[in-house]
C-alpha cells in the first residue's frame, strides 16, 4: 500500500472525522479486496475554493477492475458489479452507496474510472471550512474538527 499526501494546505478542517473516515476506509477495503495483487495507493490533496476546502481522497489500485456497465451499478444500494464478484468476494454492495451518500452530504461527489484487468480509481470530494484560529486554538465548534494527519 502506497499512502501520497500531498504537500501543503490547512492542517485543521472543520467536519465529521468519523464519517470522512468511514468514506476512506470504505474505499480502501474494496480496494484491497479487489486487488489479489499488485498495489493499492491512497492520494490526499486539498484546495481552497469559495470559502471551503476541497479535499479529494484517491483510492487506485490494481485489482480486476470492472466494465461500464459494472460501474454504473456500483452506487445503487444492494447492486454489485455482478452476481460472481459477490460470490467470489462478499458484502452486499451498500458500502459505495453509503459512501456516495456521506460524500454529498458534505457538499461533495464520489467518481469511479476503471477498466476490466486494470484496476480502479475511486475519488471522493468533500467540501468541508477549514479551522478558524480560535478553534485551532481550542475552543469548541459547532462540528468535528479534523487534524491533517499526513506528516
Amino acid at each position: 500500500m502506497v499512502v501520497e499526501p500531498a504537500p501543503g494546505g490547512p492542517d485543521l478542517l472543520l467536519g465529521d472525522a468519523v464519517r470522512v473516515r468511514q468514506i476512506l476506509l470504505n474505499l480502501l477495503g474494496n480496494a484491497v479486496k479487489f486487488t489479489e495483487a499488485g498495489e493499492v495507493r491512497i492520494a490526499a490533496t486539498t484546495r481552497a475554493e469559495a470559502g471551503q476546502v476541497a479535499v479529494t481522497l484517491t483510492v487506485t489500485d490494481t485489482g480486476i477492475g470492472m466494465t461500464e456497465t459494472a460501474m454504473a451499478r456500483l452506487f445503487r444500494p444492494f447492486a454489485q458489479a455482478d452476481s460472481s464478484t459477490t460470490r467470489r468476494y462478499g458484502g452486499f454492495g451498500l458500502g459505495l452507496s453509503i459512501t456516495r451518500r456521506l460524500a454529498e452530504l458534505m457538499g461533495g461527489s464520489v467518481t469511479v474510472e476503471s477498466a476490466p484487468g486494470r484496476g480502479s480509481r475511486f475519488t471522493a470530494t468533500l467540501r468541508l471550512p477549514a479551522a478558524t484560529e480560535a478553534i485551532a486554538a481550542g475552543k469548541p465548534a459547532p462540528t468535528t474538527t479534523m487534524a491533517r494527519s499526513f506528516p
